[in-house]
């Protein structure tokens, strides 16, 4: 498989498939993908306050520790929105 770097991403070019990271930001993600709001809006519900407001400059891997999600989970539903 071929992989290119698009900062963070990861582009898998055969299947077009997009890898987010653990590192990347809030706003890295919904600056490049807006789709993904629906998933940090769904995501807020659970942490009780809207992560893209309160949380931007952080990282995915934080969030998910700071508020005990699955980040596997996040990351996979995340893709999938893109």
């Amino acid at each position: 498989m071929r992989f290119f770097k698009e900062g963070f991403l990861e582009r898998d070019s055969k299947k077009n498939i997009v890898h987010m990271h653990p590192e990347m930001t809030i706003l890295e993600i919904v600056q490049k993908y807006r789709q993904t709001e629906e998933v940090f809006i769904k995501y807020g519900e659970q942490t009780g306050q809207c992560n893209m407001c309160t949380d931007l400059f952080e990282s995915i891997a934080t969030i998910s520790e700071k508020f005990g999600l699955n980040l596997e989970k996040l990351l996979e539903e995340l893709e999938a929105a893109v």
